[in-house]
């Protein structure tokens, strides 16, 4: 019976963790690109504090939608001096990522 509960709490704080997305940093992107492979990447001025892959990067698999629009939306805040928000919700390679939810985003800040 004791072994049944370990499992369960484990199982329920493994999920806990995977709800929580990081905070809405507010940072500068430094430079932006891609690999050779397709995964996009964006290093910020801020860490990112995703649980687990805490970093000043944010990376996007090959595979995800959104990857053009992110490199997109970088090179057009690094172009401006813009600052950008990014929460990330999960890791990717050990950096932070967005998910395909509405709980992760990427997105210039407006001009003041």
């Amino acid at each position: 019976m004791r072994l049944f509960f370990r499992i369960t709490a484990l199982v329920l704080s493994l999920v806990t963790l995977s709800l929580h997305a990081s905070d809405n940093t507010r940072a500068k992107v430094v430079y932006a690109g891609i690999t050779g492979a397709g995964t996009v990447f964006v290093n910020v001025s801020s860490v990112i504090n995703e649980s687990g892959c805490e970093k000043k990067s944010l990376w996007i698999p090959s595979e995800s939608t959104v990857k053009a629009h992110v490199l997109s939306t970088a090179l057009a805040a690094f172009a401006a001096k813009q600052d950008v928000y990014v929460q990330t919700k999960g890791c990717y390679k050990g950096y932070p990522t967005l998910d395909n939810s509405d709980n992760s985003w990427f997105h210039i800040y407006p001009a003041e």
